[in-house]
Protein backbone atom coordinates (compact mmCIF):
# COMPACT_ATOMS: atom_id res chain seq x y z
CA UNK A 1 0.00 0.00 0.00
CA UNK A 2 1.70 3.54 -1.39
CA UNK A 3 2.13 6.21 1.80
CA UNK A 4 -0.79 8.27 0.21
CA UNK A 5 -3.44 6.11 0.06
CA UNK A 6 -2.02 5.19 3.77
CA UNK A 7 -2.42 8.79 4.90
CA UNK A 8 -6.03 8.83 3.26
CA UNK A 9 -6.97 6.29 5.12
CA UNK A 10 -5.84 7.71 8.54
CA UNK A 11 -7.72 10.66 7.98
CA UNK A 12 -10.91 8.90 7.08
CA UNK A 13 -10.51 7.12 10.44
CA UNK A 14 -9.57 10.05 13.35
CA UNK A 15 -12.47 11.55 11.56
CA UNK A 16 -15.07 9.28 12.51
CA UNK A 17 -13.15 8.34 15.87
CA UNK A 18 -13.28 11.85 17.23
CA UNK A 19 -16.54 12.64 18.62
CA UNK A 20 -16.46 16.02 18.83
CA UNK A 21 -16.68 16.74 15.04
CA UNK A 22 -20.06 18.39 14.21
CA UNK A 23 -22.43 16.96 11.92
CA UNK A 24 -21.78 17.84 8.25
CA UNK A 25 -24.84 20.10 7.68
CA UNK A 26 -24.05 21.10 4.48
CA UNK A 27 -23.94 17.84 3.03
CA UNK A 28 -26.01 14.92 2.41
CA UNK A 29 -27.12 12.38 5.09
CA UNK A 30 -25.77 8.90 4.14
CA UNK A 31 -27.77 6.35 5.82
CA UNK A 32 -25.45 3.69 7.79
CA UNK A 33 -25.38 0.32 5.84
CA UNK A 34 -26.12 -2.04 8.32
CA UNK A 35 -27.22 -5.51 7.36
CA UNK A 36 -27.85 -7.59 10.39
CA UNK A 37 -31.25 -5.15 10.40
CA UNK A 38 -32.23 -6.56 7.18
CA UNK A 39 -35.84 -8.55 7.31
CA UNK A 40 -36.26 -7.71 10.59
CA UNK A 41 -39.68 -7.58 12.44
CA UNK A 42 -40.73 -3.96 13.72
CA UNK A 43 -38.76 -1.14 12.93
CA UNK A 44 -38.48 2.55 15.15
CA UNK A 45 -37.09 5.95 14.91
CA UNK A 46 -36.48 7.62 17.92
CA UNK A 47 -35.80 11.11 18.48
CA UNK A 48 -35.76 13.97 21.85
CA UNK A 49 -35.40 17.56 22.67
CA UNK A 50 -36.09 18.45 19.03
CA UNK A 51 -39.06 20.81 18.51
CA UNK A 52 -36.55 24.02 18.42
CA UNK A 53 -36.86 25.13 14.86
CA UNK A 54 -33.66 25.77 14.06
CA UNK A 55 -30.61 23.94 11.68
CA UNK A 56 -29.74 21.15 14.19
CA UNK A 57 -33.21 19.71 14.19
CA UNK A 58 -33.44 20.38 10.26
CA UNK A 59 -30.45 17.94 9.74
CA UNK A 60 -31.83 15.05 12.33
CA UNK A 61 -35.24 15.20 10.53
CA UNK A 62 -33.47 14.77 7.33
CA UNK A 63 -30.92 11.87 8.29
CA UNK A 64 -34.79 10.02 10.13
CA UNK A 65 -35.96 10.82 6.48
CA UNK A 66 -33.04 9.54 4.79
CA UNK A 67 -33.32 6.06 7.40
CA UNK A 68 -36.44 5.93 6.97
CA UNK A 69 -36.39 5.88 3.19
CA UNK A 70 -33.52 3.09 3.22
CA UNK A 71 -34.48 0.36 6.32
CA UNK A 72 -39.07 1.65 6.89
CA UNK A 73 -40.30 2.57 9.93
CA UNK A 74 -43.25 1.03 11.73
CA UNK A 75 -43.36 3.66 15.03
CA UNK A 76 -41.86 7.52 15.27
CA UNK A 77 -41.35 7.52 18.77
CA UNK A 78 -40.56 10.87 20.90
CA UNK A 79 -39.35 11.19 23.87
CA UNK A 80 -40.61 14.93 24.48
CA UNK A 81 -39.91 18.49 24.43
CA UNK A 82 -41.42 18.19 20.82
CA UNK A 83 -42.42 21.89 20.94
CA UNK A 84 -40.13 24.81 21.93
CA UNK A 85 -40.48 27.88 23.80
CA UNK A 86 -43.60 25.95 24.75
CA UNK A 87 -46.61 24.33 23.44
CA UNK A 88 -48.60 26.69 21.55
CA UNK A 89 -50.14 25.94 18.48
CA UNK A 90 -48.38 28.25 16.93
CA UNK A 91 -45.00 27.11 17.10
CA UNK A 92 -46.38 23.78 15.35
CA UNK A 93 -45.47 24.60 11.90
CA UNK A 94 -41.63 25.18 12.43
CA UNK A 95 -41.39 22.62 15.39
CA UNK A 96 -42.84 19.96 13.44
CA UNK A 97 -44.67 20.43 9.92
CA UNK A 98 -41.66 21.46 8.54
CA UNK A 99 -38.73 19.44 9.84
CA UNK A 100 -40.73 16.18 9.50
CA UNK A 101 -43.85 16.79 7.06
CA UNK A 102 -42.91 13.50 5.71
CA UNK A 103 -43.71 11.58 9.32
CA UNK A 104 -47.23 12.66 8.00
CA UNK A 105 -46.69 11.88 4.24
CA UNK A 106 -45.90 8.27 5.03
CA UNK A 107 -48.16 7.71 7.21
CA UNK A 108 -46.07 6.65 9.92
CA UNK A 109 -47.83 6.53 13.43
CA UNK A 110 -46.34 9.20 15.97
CA UNK A 111 -45.80 7.36 19.96
CA UNK A 112 -45.40 10.98 21.63
CA UNK A 113 -44.60 11.33 25.57
CA UNK A 114 -44.75 14.96 27.04
CA UNK A 115 -41.89 16.87 28.10
CA UNK A 116 -41.37 19.94 30.52
CA UNK A 117 -41.34 22.55 27.18
CA UNK A 118 -44.63 20.81 26.19
CA UNK A 119 -46.68 21.97 29.15
CA UNK A 120 -44.16 25.46 29.57
CA UNK A 121 -47.88 27.24 29.12
CA UNK A 122 -49.74 25.36 31.86
CA UNK A 123 -51.38 22.78 29.59
CA UNK A 124 -50.29 20.12 27.55
CA UNK A 125 -53.89 20.00 25.64
CA UNK A 126 -51.99 21.31 22.48
CA UNK A 127 -49.28 19.12 22.09
CA UNK A 128 -51.88 15.98 22.99
CA UNK A 129 -54.13 16.98 20.59
CA UNK A 130 -51.84 17.71 17.73
CA UNK A 131 -50.21 14.45 17.88
CA UNK A 132 -53.21 12.29 19.25
CA UNK A 133 -52.42 10.94 22.08
CA UNK A 134 -54.98 9.07 24.05
CA UNK A 135 -53.86 11.03 27.03
CA UNK A 136 -50.58 12.21 28.99
CA UNK A 137 -49.62 8.45 29.39
CA UNK A 138 -51.00 5.49 27.39
CA UNK A 139 -49.93 2.88 25.82
CA UNK A 140 -49.75 1.15 22.09
CA UNK A 141 -48.59 -2.14 20.99
CA UNK A 142 -46.81 -2.51 17.65
CA UNK A 143 -45.82 -5.70 16.47
CA UNK A 144 -43.89 -7.62 18.71
CA UNK A 145 -43.15 -4.62 20.82
CA UNK A 146 -45.15 -2.58 23.86
CA UNK A 147 -44.87 1.09 24.17
CA UNK A 148 -45.32 2.53 27.00
CA UNK A 149 -45.69 6.09 27.74
CA UNK A 150 -45.67 8.37 30.73
CA UNK A 151 -45.84 11.69 31.97
CA UNK A 152 -42.78 12.91 33.95
CA UNK A 153 -44.17 16.63 34.45
CA UNK A 154 -47.05 14.44 36.88
CA UNK A 155 -44.68 11.98 38.61
CA UNK A 156 -46.87 12.88 41.81
CA UNK A 157 -50.05 12.17 40.13
CA UNK A 158 -50.90 8.36 42.18
CA UNK A 159 -52.97 7.49 39.24
CA UNK A 160 -50.80 7.20 36.86
CA UNK A 161 -48.41 5.40 38.95
CA UNK A 162 -51.14 2.63 40.06
CA UNK A 163 -51.84 3.04 35.77
CA UNK A 164 -48.01 1.48 35.17
CA UNK A 165 -47.86 -0.53 38.04
CA UNK A 166 -51.29 -2.80 36.55
CA UNK A 167 -49.78 -1.88 32.87
CA UNK A 168 -46.71 -3.29 33.00
CA UNK A 169 -47.63 -6.53 34.50
CA UNK A 170 -49.40 -7.30 31.86
CA UNK A 171 -46.83 -9.58 29.37
CA UNK A 172 -48.83 -9.44 26.32
CA UNK A 173 -45.18 -8.37 23.71
CA UNK A 174 -41.86 -9.91 23.41
CA UNK A 175 -40.49 -6.10 24.29
CA UNK A 176 -41.23 -3.55 25.96
CA UNK A 177 -40.16 0.26 25.55
CA UNK A 178 -40.70 2.74 28.03
CA UNK A 179 -40.91 6.50 27.22
CA UNK A 180 -39.87 9.40 29.70
CA UNK A 181 -39.05 12.47 29.19
CA UNK A 182 -37.28 12.96 32.22
CA UNK A 183 -34.52 9.96 33.07
CA UNK A 184 -34.31 8.29 36.16
CA UNK A 185 -30.26 7.77 35.55
CA UNK A 186 -28.13 10.52 34.06
CA UNK A 187 -24.81 10.96 34.33
CA UNK A 188 -24.95 14.96 32.95
CA UNK A 189 -26.56 17.93 34.42
CA UNK A 190 -29.41 16.39 36.19
CA UNK A 191 -28.27 13.74 37.85
CA UNK A 192 -31.39 12.15 37.16
CA UNK A 193 -34.95 12.28 38.72
CA UNK A 194 -35.46 10.40 42.21
CA UNK A 195 -38.83 10.75 42.25
CA UNK A 196 -38.82 8.61 38.84
CA UNK A 197 -35.82 6.62 40.28
CA UNK A 198 -37.79 5.64 43.85
CA UNK A 199 -41.20 5.13 41.84
CA UNK A 200 -41.09 4.40 38.07
CA UNK A 201 -37.72 2.48 38.22
CA UNK A 202 -38.47 -0.98 40.55
CA UNK A 203 -41.97 -0.89 37.96
CA UNK A 204 -39.65 -1.39 35.06
CA UNK A 205 -37.15 -4.00 36.76
CA UNK A 206 -37.64 -7.16 34.94
CA UNK A 207 -40.58 -6.24 32.85
CA UNK A 208 -39.44 -3.18 30.23
CA UNK A 209 -36.62 -4.09 28.17
CA UNK A 210 -35.40 -0.65 26.92
CA UNK A 211 -36.30 2.84 28.80
CA UNK A 212 -35.86 5.38 26.67
CA UNK A 213 -36.03 9.13 27.90
CA UNK A 214 -34.32 12.55 26.97
CA UNK A 215 -34.22 16.45 28.82
CA UNK A 216 -29.80 16.13 29.40
CA UNK A 217 -29.05 16.92 25.07
CA UNK A 218 -27.04 14.45 24.81
CA UNK A 219 -26.66 10.91 24.47
CA UNK A 220 -26.22 8.31 27.23
CA UNK A 221 -26.45 4.68 27.65
CA UNK A 222 -26.29 2.65 30.89
CA UNK A 223 -25.48 -0.79 32.06
CA UNK A 224 -28.62 -2.97 32.01
CA UNK A 225 -30.41 -2.43 35.51
CA UNK A 226 -32.29 -4.66 36.58
CA UNK A 227 -32.90 -6.37 33.69
CA UNK A 228 -33.49 -2.74 32.02
CA UNK A 229 -31.13 -0.96 29.23
CA UNK A 230 -31.58 2.86 30.23
CA UNK A 231 -30.67 5.49 27.12
CA UNK A 232 -31.16 9.05 27.53
CA UNK A 233 -31.34 10.50 23.65
CA UNK A 234 -31.46 14.08 24.00
CA UNK A 235 -29.66 15.36 21.06
CA UNK A 236 -32.64 16.42 18.48
CA UNK A 237 -31.85 19.63 18.07
CA UNK A 238 -31.47 22.08 21.10
CA UNK A 239 -28.00 22.91 22.26
CA UNK A 240 -26.11 20.40 23.65
CA UNK A 241 -25.24 19.80 27.82
CA UNK A 242 -21.78 18.08 28.75
CA UNK A 243 -21.66 15.12 30.17
CA UNK A 244 -19.83 14.47 34.22
CA UNK A 245 -16.99 11.99 34.66
CA UNK A 246 -18.56 10.94 37.56
CA UNK A 247 -21.89 9.73 38.07
CA UNK A 248 -23.82 9.77 41.82
CA UNK A 249 -23.42 6.38 43.15
CA UNK A 250 -27.41 5.33 42.45
CA UNK A 251 -26.37 5.57 38.46
CA UNK A 252 -25.33 2.50 36.63
CA UNK A 253 -22.05 2.36 34.65
CA UNK A 254 -22.02 4.95 31.57
CA UNK A 255 -21.11 2.49 28.52
CA UNK A 256 -21.51 5.40 25.90
CA UNK A 257 -22.11 8.93 25.92
CA UNK A 258 -21.80 11.55 23.35
CA UNK A 259 -22.34 15.42 23.93
CA UNK A 260 -21.63 16.91 20.45
CA UNK A 261 -23.55 15.39 17.89
CA UNK A 262 -27.26 15.70 17.14
CA UNK A 263 -28.21 12.22 16.82
CA UNK A 264 -31.74 10.07 16.55
CA UNK A 265 -32.40 6.30 17.54
CA UNK A 266 -32.96 3.38 15.00
CA UNK A 267 -34.21 0.64 16.73
CA UNK A 268 -35.31 -3.20 15.37
CA UNK A 269 -37.10 -5.75 16.91
CA UNK A 270 -37.18 -9.38 16.04
CA UNK A 271 -38.19 -12.68 17.77
CA UNK A 272 -34.53 -12.92 19.41
CA UNK A 273 -33.15 -9.33 19.71
CA UNK A 274 -33.61 -5.65 20.38
CA UNK A 275 -30.82 -3.83 18.22
CA UNK A 276 -30.69 -0.13 18.72
CA UNK A 277 -28.55 2.34 17.27
CA UNK A 278 -27.60 5.90 18.04
CA UNK A 279 -26.88 8.16 14.45
CA UNK A 280 -25.45 10.90 14.44
CA UNK A 281 -26.92 13.78 11.46
CA UNK A 282 -23.90 12.88 9.26
CA UNK A 283 -24.94 9.67 9.36
CA UNK A 284 -22.13 8.05 11.88
CA UNK A 285 -23.14 5.69 14.05
CA UNK A 286 -21.98 7.21 17.65
CA UNK A 287 -23.51 4.02 19.72
CA UNK A 288 -24.81 0.38 18.65
CA UNK A 289 -25.74 -2.32 20.90
CA UNK A 290 -28.22 -5.34 21.48
CA UNK A 291 -30.36 -6.79 23.88
CA UNK A 292 -30.67 -10.64 23.58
Amino acid sequence: MNKSLILILLAVISLFASSGTPANLEGPYVAPAVDSLKNEKVTFVAVGDFGVANEFETAVARAMHGWTDEYGADAFLSVGDNVYPEAEAKFFEASWTRPFNWVDRAGIPVIAALGNHDVEDGSSEDVIEFFDMPGPWYEQTIGNVRVIVLDSNQIDDPNQTEWLEATIAERHSRWTIALVHIPPYDCGRYDGNPKVRNLWAPLFAGRATLVLSGHDHNYQRFAPHEGVTYVITGGGGDSFYELDDECIAETPARLAGNDSKHHFLAIRSSKTQLEVLAIAADGSIIDHFVVN
